[in-house]
């Protein structure tokens, strides 16, 4: 049974892996999520420059 306070548990063997994800808001996941975008953007748009 999974515990409420942790995201996912896994067990591999005799371990058990608990992950505590952060708590945001759905704004707060967009705006990382564009952060993100907008970092791979960056880094291709050098990739394709280096050529």
């Amino acid at each position: 049974m999974q515990d409420p306070q942790f995201s996912k548990v896994y067990e591999v063997g005799g371990t058990t892996i608990y992950v505590v994800g952060p708590q945001i808001t759905e704004e707060e996941r967009i705006e990382r999520l564009e952060d993100i975008k907008r970092q791979i953007w960056f880094i291709w748009m050098n990739r394709l420059s280096e050529k």
